[in-house]
């Protein structure tokens, strides 16, 4: 029996997608994943004086020319820590080995997403 074709020709609505990736589900979304890993980001901080461990906020903001082929603004929410000491908790120094609490996070949000875990 033949088998028929079928030709599509697929266009992107370039305007819509370009709405969509700042539009207000996208933020949402993004926001929703950033603030569910500040949690974890809390429990794994080194605590001494507190202040590191508990400096941890979400920004929500956009982001442009991500890539040169199709720049675009998009939504993008950072899970930062505002205290003063943060750089020198993170990274390896001379004195100290780095805690590494971001790069962690980061790798729980991959293992998360990979299992299909959504916020």
């Amino acid at each position: 029996m033949p088998v028929a074709r079928v030709h599509v020709r697929f266009v992107p609505d370039k305007k819509g997608i370009a709405a969509c990736a700042v539009g207000p589900e996208l933020r949402h979304a993004v926001h929703d994943i950033a603030a569910s890993a500040m949690p974890y980001a809390e429990l794994i901080s080194p605590v001494d004086t507190g202040d590191y461990a508990t400096s941890w906020e979400v920004v929500d903001t956009i982001v442009t020319d991500i890539t040169p082929v199709y720049p675009m603004a998009r939504v993008a929410a950072q899970l930062t820590n505002t205290s003063e000491h943060a750089v020198l908790v993170e990274v390896d120094t001379p004195n100290s080995p780095g805690h590494w609490v971001l790069s962690r996070v980061l790798d729980w949000i991959d293992v998360l997403g990979r299992s299909g875990w959504a916020p």
